[in-house]
């Protein structure tokens, strides 16, 4: 199932940035300021764990660099090493060819190729390819533990969510929080979640490594 919803989401979000490009709506987010909102909140929650280190970061549906980006302008965070990663080849190409430092680097993959301090994923798992609720929530599961394996101290990724999991008809997931956060909980570290007023259906779950 998970080779095949990724075909499914290449060649869906190939199409779309075909169409749009390098925008947000080419990345089916709403709006930029939403993005950004999304963004703020997993580059506040790396700084704090970082406590003043360099990181590195895999960054799992990279879309066309939107992330990447961010990190270089807010200059939050000292990124030592940052590899984008999407199942796309047409928008990785696209990072390649725009890329913004030697140190981000791109690749074509659904999850880290070699072990990371810090794994991120911005909307990743909003867009559903099926309405089969429980198919999408095993195949979402699977992506987190496959990064999850490869995560040295925090898994960050943000769902829209609502009171019972649904997939509306336009194809967009919303997880139910609670059961996500037990099932982080059991599958993974100590989790929490992370809320904020401006983006209202979000919630940010953090994942950290025990011990």
């Amino acid at each position: 199932m998970e080779k095949i919803y990724n075909e499914i989401l290449s060649q869906v979000y190939g199409a779309r940035f075909k169409e749009y490009g390098a925008t947000a709506k080419g990345s089916f987010w709403l709006n930029r300021q939403r993005q950004e909102a999304r963004f703020r909140i997993i580059a506040q929650e790396l700084s704090r764990l970082a406590n003043g280190t360099a990181v590195n970061i895999a960054d799992i549906g990279c879309g066309y660099g939107a992330f990447a980006n961010y990190l270089l302008e807010t200059r939050d965070l000292e990124v030592f090493e940052y590899t984008g990663y999407d199942i796309c080849p047409q928008l990785i190409e696209k990072c390649r060819h725009h890329s913004p430092s030697k140190a981000f680097n791109f690749e074509v993959a659904s999850a880290p190729l070699l072990p990371t301090m810090f794994t991120v994923m911005s909307g990743t798992y909003n867009l559903s390819v099926t309405l089969d609720i429980k198919n999408w929530e095993d195949y979402v599961l699977t992506c987190l533990e496959t990064c999850w394996k490869q995560t040295t101290f925090a898994m960050i990724f943000n769902l829209q969510v609502e009171e019972r999991s649904m997939i509306t008809k336009n194809n967009i997931y919303y997880a139910n929080k609670v059961a996500t956060l037990e099932a982080c909980n059991t599958r993974f570290g100590p989790t929490k979640v992370i809320t904020n007023n401006e983006i209202p259906k979000d919630a940010t779950f953090v994942a950290l490594r025990a011990g």
